[in-house]
């Protein structure tokens, strides 16, 4: 038997994300600030849950390309779930579902990637007036406080 590891252990690790409100210029920088320290360590599959997106701006979406893009160049994904009209409307109107579908749970974005471990982070997100909001939200792996 050769020591190369099984498919399920090159697997990226999850990175879940909120945004709440609005998804503009302000919230993709903020995402793609943390993503970006988060990838120095490894790659990893990042989960957003966009349930409580209110409005899409023409540069929250390409913020969100330019994420996708940064994070596929390292190894790992970014992936949409949660149902928000404002996000289906967007993803309609710049065919955003060619390069990245919007899951309806979670658990169905995760599966798309098959995880081995889950990344615990927390960061409080700022939100300006009119901004939306992210966070970063914490989800235990297993034998994890």
């Amino acid at each position: 038997m050769s020591g190369s590891p099984g498919p399920s252990a090159r697997r990226p690790p999850l990175c879940d994300l909120v945004v709440e409100g609005r998804l503009d210029q302000e919230v993709a920088l903020q995402m793609r600030e943390y993503v970006l320290e988060v990838l120095q360590k490894r790659p990893v599959i990042v989960l957003i849950d966009v349930s409580a997106v209110h409005q899409v701006t023409a540069s929250g979406v390409a913020g969100l390309l330019e994420l996708l893009r940064l994070t596929r160049d390292r190894g790992g994904d970014v992936r949409l779930h949660g149902h928000s009209q404002a996000v289906v409307a967007a993803h309609a109107a710049t065919r955003l579902a060619l390069v990245s579908p919007v899951y309806a749970s979670r658990e169905l974005a995760a599966l798309a990637g098959q995880r081995t471990t889950t990344t615990v982070v927390s960061w409080p997100g700022r939100a300006a007036a009119g901004s939306g909001r992210v966070r970063w939200s914490p989800r235990l792996g297993p034998g994890t406080r």
